[in-house]
């Protein structure tokens, strides 16, 4: 059994995926309707501000009752608000989460489970856009560090004529990952004769990759995070950095980087070891090797399109954080303090914030997203000149 499924099990089980219970609370949350004032939160036991309004039955949940909102008159049903929102085939998340984060492709998954890739897809979506949420709610509760790391991991989507640079910003002392980013690359390194003539036949029809992509994703992952420094009040933190120029560039363009950031360099030659002051994003890098399918070395199970590589990034990021054990070898001691932990959030609070999303669904316009979390949630990243030929629901936006 791979070492990851052990832990992974312990904890996700725990959490029920049908765990929107309404025996104690109000059956509607909040109004569906992003313009109306009831879609803040309520109180708990306030049932003044909405009517039932009759039901409709599904092959898929049977009975389901629906309300009427006082205030603005929009009309929801409880399935609304659950995670399975315009679902005709409710599934098992708990597997898909475990499958991914152990190197599984989508291909293997729709053998072992019968789902249609675009089935897996979509349910990976929908578990992002949780897991998005909880690590927003988790952001404001952990005690932040004084020591970051940030490098780029490069992968490649649709084929290797499309390499990027995922923008990672790691806490020095976790290896918490706070922030992803995306950024198109242009190929680059040794290439035949043939290659080089596709490559430029390929930028002729669909564009060059922008030389600044890096500098950009970068500025907005330092942006957020002097933000998160202000409101955490935090006076200035230090970032280590490899010699790329981009991020120089980026940083003297963020307003109060120069005087809440100090930015210190170091060879990426150096030794990857723990005294490495960019160890903690190179250890993101291996576990994103050696984790995920999309990334393992001269994989053919690549990224088709990189806002589906995003996504699982990005449900990896929530198990790296708040579900794996920091180090393997004290999880093997009995020790499952996991980074979250680390940084000050008790596991009891930890499952408190999970429950409060899983199986929930989750609005946009009510949670603290980084720019580069709001692109992966509106599966806005893509690759130059390339359609994800996709439309996204009306609902993903509200």
């Amino acid at each position: 059994m791979n070492t990851l499924q052990p832990y992974i099990t312990r904890l996700l089980t725990q959490i029920s995926t049908n765990s929107l219970d309404f025996t104690h609370h109000s059956p509607v949350p909040h109004c569906s309707n992003p313009h109306c004032p009831r879609f803040a939160d309520q109180k708990p036991h306030d049932q003044s501000w909405f009517r039932f309004h009759g039901c409709y039955f599904t092959k898929a949940f049977g009975r389901v009752p629906r309300y009427r909102c006082q205030d603005c008159g929009k009309t929801f049903s409880l399935q609304t608000f659950r995670m399975d929102y315009y679902v005709k085939k409710p599934v098992d998340y708990i597997p898909l989460i475990r499958q991914l984060v152990s190197s599984s492709g989508q291909g293997n998954m729709t053998r072992f489970t019968g789902m249609r890739y675009e089935q897996i897809q979509n349910r990976y979506e929908r578990i992002c856009r949780v897991l998005l949420a909880i690590h927003s709610d988790m952001r404001k509760l952990i005690k932040p560090e004084d020591e970051f790391a940030l490098d780029g991991f490069e992968s490649f989507s649709v084929s290797q004529f499309f390499p990027n640079n995922i923008n990672i910003l790691v806490g020095s002392g976790s290896e918490l990952i706070y922030a992803m980013g995306y950024s198109q690359l242009r190929r680059k390194g040794r290439m035949t004769e043939r290659q080089r003539q596709k490559r430029t036949d390929l930028e002729q029809t669909l564009g060059k990759a922008p030389g600044n992509a890096v500098e950009k994703s970068v500025q907005s992952i330092l942006t957020h995070l002097c933000k998160y420094m202000k409101d955490k009040d935090i006076p200035d933190v230090t970032l280590n950095t490899d010699y790329h120029k981009a991020y120089v560039r980026a940083l003297s363009k963020v307003p109060e980087g120069r005087s809440r950031i100090h930015h210190r360099q170091h060879s990426s030659t150096l030794p990857r070891t723990p005294s490495n002051r960019l160890f903690p994003v190179n250890y993101v890098d291996r576990q994103f090797r050696k984790n995920q399918a999309n990334h393992v070395r001269e994989s053919v199970q690549f990224a088709r399109s990189p806002a589906a590589m995003m996504v699982r990034l990005s449900i990896y990021q929530m198990v790296h954080n708040y579900l794996m054990p920091r180090r393997v070898r004290d999880q093997r001691k009995g020790n499952w303090k996991t980074r979250g932990e680390q940084l000050g959030v008790p596991g009891w609070k930890l499952h408190e914030v999970i429950r409060k999303h899983w199986s929930r669904r989750v609005f946009l316009n009510k949670c603290s997203l980084w720019e580069p979390e709001r692109m992966t949630w509106l599966l806005g990243w893509r690759n130059r000149g390339i359609d994800s030929g996709r439309r996204l629901p009306f609902h993903v936006w509200v």
